[in-house]
């Protein structure tokens, strides 16, 4: 549990405390979407940047990733959908700006695809950094909340 929600997941519940130190507003599964006949409820939507976040702590399996794809298209010119995939990282990774490797729902010629991308989520690394070392050290173990 973390800022009045219930989490299916640590990671989830880490992203969370990411985006509130850097004041980043969000909704946790805001809203369950039915796509080609199949249930799905996107982990985060983060409105002010017409964002969708899907976190996945392992390599998410091909009916995962197909989910996420039918949801960048259903969201596609008025939302992107964004995959991060394993642990919170240590810090960011870049030199210049808060950046977080993910992976980026895109459409190239026609094929929705996940594409390796950077997530520049702010111009700021220190500020990154300090979100990130908030989020790892978050805990949620036996009963803690934040």
């Amino acid at each position: 549990r973390y800022a009045g929600c219930r989490f299916r997941s640590r990671i989830e519940a880490r992203w969370a405390v990411f985006l509130d130190t850097l004041g980043i507003d969000w909704e946790y599964e805001p809203q369950g979407y039915v796509m080609d006949g199949v249930p799905y409820l996107p982990d985060f939507h983060l409105p002010t940047l017409s964002k969708y976040l899907e976190i996945k702590g392992a390599k998410p399996s091909q009916a995962e990733t197909d989910k996420v794809l039918k949801l960048a298209e259903a969201a596609a010119g008025q939302a992107t959908v964004t995959l991060l995939q394993g642990d919170v990282p240590r810090k960011s990774f870049t030199n210049t700006v808060g950046g977080i490797r993910c992976g980026l729902a895109m459409n190239i010629a026609g094929a929705w695809s996940v594409r390796p991308s950077l997530w520049v989520v702010c111009g700021d690394r220190d500020a990154v950094d300090r979100a990130l070392s908030a989020a790892r050290s978050a805990r949620f173990e036996h009963g803690e909340s934040g």
